[in-house]
């Protein structure tokens, strides 16, 4: 018997194809689980979680001082973590530093083994511990409470002048502690007073319970971890436009049903089980534009396309016309290219999460008019990432940089490992190469031996390397042998991986 949440899903299989705005929740796989904002059956946003990437930004861990590093202006705080978190000075709320004398610096009012209560606002990487705030914030749907901190304001995002002024009015209303501020979110638009305020006491309530669990928590210690995945999920991109949340496995369903009709019971009618048999992305054709997600080249629909390579300094987007050809000159053809690349790198900035320092290296156009439009259309497309965007403007060149905020760990790092076979490189070296590189290392080390203290050197390398040597660099194998009057031995390998040797000198 289908159940009866499911019934629509299967009258209506089309749903996401028609312009309409759904969100995706697959947990089929207790490996993996993927969350989807879906418009026009296009991919807007998206999320996944494994046991290898669990997020850490948002959780709140009582601490302690490690250390304090002056010339880095940062201390390091032990939370329990596999590295300590960095905590920036300008990030330590004065309550931590007593009472400043005579303009005294940061660093000599904290102690080693001083106890701070900090929240993780950016991800460890495999090169560097959390970076932490004692600044303090806590979402909710509508409203993020920030304790320590005294300020009342309104979302950037949220322009009409009207609703900001009613925004302000309301929080300004709203009963807090002393010191304690409020922040309406972008979801909290056009919201009755009544929700906004229910919000906020939630949120009051929720830090009344992480200060008393501090308290009694012994250091390190986690004191109040983010919500799951399809939790922040919902959050954060659940609006009145979403006409419906198709979820594929019972539990999963079960409880965002349950967690929707406590904060948006209207929308809880909205929560579908899908029981089709095709997996559900594979239905709303949602695979292809994942896998696109990880891939370095982005195909635009003009015939273009965008190569994206995130760095260790900055993430580079080249713009490429591709077969392109529906301009009537260059410069058209340049404009129609920019324009759809300016509309698909923020979309994919947003969907793979790269932030920090972006170049894009758009097709360059000669008319200030045509390039001041791809301005404008990247700020457009960027006005849907919840993520802190500066954008500069198109240099002579056709560069333009912009900044975007790190909300969290790439995508990739969760679903990928290094290469074991380039060890992340991309590329591995020639046979020749090796083939050099291999003979080079035979004769160092022979060089550094007495004469008779080896008679024999056995080399293995894989297949394609070892038959080079044998067949095109026998007389250099030859020469090694006489010269220092030891036996040469090549085999090859196919256990070995392209750049791995054994050598051995006996």
């Amino acid at each position: 018997m289908t159940h009866p949440t499911a019934a629509k899903t299967a009258r209506d299989p089309a749903a996401g194809e028609r312009g309409r705005r759904l969100i995706l929740v697959n947990t089929e796989a207790p490996e993996e689980h993927r969350v989807a904002l879906v418009e026009a059956g296009r991919l807007e946003a998206f999320d996944v979680e494994t046991p290898a990437q669990v997020q850490l930004r948002g959780n709140i861990y009582k601490g302690r001082i490690a250390n304090v590093e002056p010339s880095l202006r940062a201390a390091f705080v032990e939370m329990g973590l596999e590295r300590h978190g960095y905590l920036p000075f300008q990030d330590i709320h004065p309550d931590y530093l007593g009472n400043p004398e005579n303009g005294r610096p940061v660093h000599e009012l904290l102690s080693r083994g001083q106890e701070v209560l900090v929240q993780v606002v950016k991800e460890p990487t495999h090169l560097k511990g959390a970076a932490v705030t004692t600044y303090l914030s806590i979402p909710g749907r509508f409203l993020v409470l920030m304790p320590g901190t005294a300020h009342v304001g309104v979302s950037r995002r949220i322009e009409d002048e009207a609703e900001r002024r009613r925004l302000k009015e309301i929080l300004a209303g709203a009963a807090l502690p002393e010191g304690t501020g409020l922040i309406a979110r972008t979801a909290s638009a056009g919201v009755p007073k009544r929700e906004i305020l229910k919000d906020g006491k939630y949120l009051l309530r929720l830090w009344r319970a992480i200060r008393q669990k501090a308290q009694k928590a012994k250091v390190p210690a986690l004191v109040h971890r983010e919500r799951d995945l399809i939790t922040r999920f919902l959050r954060d991109h659940l609006d009145a436009d979403v006409q419906e949340i198709l979820v594929d496995q019972r539990a999963t369903f079960d409880a965002v049903r349950g967690f929707l009709r406590v904060i948006a019971p209207r929308q809880a009618r909205a929560v579908r089980l899908y029981q089709e048999s095709e997996p559900l992305f594979s239905r709303f054709h949602l695979e292809h534009q994942i896998e696109q997600i990880y891939q370095p080249r982005v195909e635009l629909p003009s015939g273009g396309f965008l190569v994206i390579e995130p760095t260790e300094a900055l993430v580079a987007v080249d713009v490429n016309s591709g077969r392109n050809v529906q301009g009537k000159d260059l410069e058209e053809t340049a404009l129609v290219t920019n324009l759809e690349a300016a509309d698909e790198a923020a979309r994919q900035l947003r969907l793979r999460d790269l932030g920090g320092l972006v170049v894009i290296d758009f097709i360059d156009m000669k008319g200030r008019a045509n390039r001041a439009r791809v301005e404008r259309r990247l700020r457009e497309g960027l006005r849907k990432d919840r993520a802190r965007t500066d954008v500069g403007r198109i240099s002579r060149f056709g560069l333009l940089e912009m900044v975007r905020q790190k909300i969290r760990a790439p995508l990739e790092l969760g679903t990928y490992r290094p290469c074991p076979t380039c060890r992340g490189r991309g590329l591995v070296r020639s046979v020749e190469t090796l083939a050099l590189v291999y003979l080079r290392r035979i004769r160092s080390r022979l060089a550094g031996m007495k004469p008779g203290e080896v008679t024999r050197v056995a080399l293995e390398v894989p297949g394609a390397v070892a038959g080079y040597l044998l067949n095109r660099k026998r007389a250099e194998l030859l020469r090694l042998e006489e010269a220092f009057g030891v036996q040469v031995e090549v085999t090859g390998s196919a256990a070995l991986g392209p750049e791995e040797h054994r050598l051995e000198l006996r």
